[in-house]
């Protein structure tokens, strides 16, 4: 039954939910079936006859556990690719929660660092990508140095930084690097990236969307307020939405 539940609730497996509805049903005949023969063997002469009914009760429990085991493990290669992917967007939208919360207490203003976020959501794990097996270290100050003891919170999303108040809420805010995830789609390798954008929603994007985005995103930034810019904040800023930001 449990296992039906699951098929209901993930979408990689509820193609062949009803397969497993299906062998569920299967398994349950044989149980109900081994369990007549059985005690119609302690109760009739015709032991022979119940024997053979219960063995085919036993017979149907054993196809439909295999049935089961087959259907299941065929999308769990996808299921496996899949988790890491939305446990990485979870990431991402926390982050994106604590950058809100900076956002009200700070007058509309965005965070320089991600460090901002983390006064808000302060869990090292929220900051690493499942499969990013080399985040970054951003440096620590002096307010969290003893909970980092390599010398800087592990991250493996790259933030634009403080913004003008006027930028369009369209504009990516975080992204990760490539190669973090992908899966297969079609006999074709797709890749992803998450990113989170001004509004603080976050999307999983391919690699096409993913550099559309930024493209996008620059060209909005640099329409409010780009005059008041530094030019090492603009270059900056540049890096950033050509996806070549600082390491």
């Amino acid at each position: 039954m449990a296992i039906a539940v699951v098929a209901l609730v993930i979408p990689d497996v509820r193609r062949v939910g009803w397969l497993i509805v299906l062998s569920l049903i299967v398994a349950i005949a044989g149980v109900i079936t081994g369990i007549v023969a059985l005690v119609g063997i302690s109760k009739s002469g015709h032991k022979v006859r119940r024997f053979r009914t219960a063995y085919a009760g036993t017979l149907l429990c054993v196809l439909a556990a295999l049935w089961m085991f087959v259907f299941l493990c065929r999308p769990a290669d996808r299921w496996v690719e899949h988790e890491p992917g939305m446990r990485c967007q979870a990431n991402l939208r926390n982050i994106s929660l604590g950058l809100s919360a900076y956002q009200d207490d700070y007058h509309g203003e965005l965070p320089n660092t991600l460090e901002g976020a983390y006064q808000y959501m302060p869990a090292p794990s929220l900051y690493v990508c499942p499969n990013d097996r080399k985040p970054m270290l951003i440096p620590d100050s002096f307010r969290y140095k003893e909970r980092f003891p390599d010398g800087g919170l592990k991250c493996s999303y790259h933030y634009v930084g403080r913004l003008s108040p006027e930028t369009d809420k369209r504009v990516i805010l975080m992204y990760e690097n490539a190669g973090n995830h992908s899966y297969k789609y079609k006999g074709n390798r797709v890749h992803n990236r998450h990113a989170a954008f001004a509004d603080f929603h976050t999307e999983a994007l391919t690699e096409d969307e993913f550099q559309a985005g930024l493209r996008e995103s620059l060209e909005l930034v640099k329409q409010a307020g780009w005059h008041s810019y530094s030019p090492e904040r603009k270059a900056e800023i540049e890096a950033f939405y050509t996806d070549r930001p600082p390491r």
